[in-house]
């Protein structure tokens, strides 16, 4: 892990379950970026991935920021960021 942090904010994403599977395949800690609370890993978190998707079962998710150190995750993220799709 690096000292780097990369700061992803994602809007309408459409297919959280896709979403899910690409931040559960993360090497590295993908932290869920809350306002009043502290960071938490998303990664695997089924409980909170769960409450989110009963916050917006049809919608959508709306804005969802997230934190990871990782380059490589990074990279991935930004490029479902930029096209709503995952790639290997």
């Amino acid at each position: 892990m690096s000292n780097r942090k990369f700061a992803l904010t994602f809007y309408n994403v459409q297919d959280m379950n896709q979403f899910f599977e690409l931040v559960d395949s993360c090497r590295e800690p993908v932290y869920l970026d809350l306002p009043d609370e502290p960071v938490c890993d998303l990664r695997n978190n089924k409980e909170i991935q769960a409450l989110m998707k009963w916050m917006a079962p049809k919608a959508g998710i709306e804005r969802v920021s997230v934190q990871s150190n990782c380059s490589e995750d990074a990279g991935r993220l930004l490029h479902y960021m930029a096209t709503q799709k995952v790639i290997a």
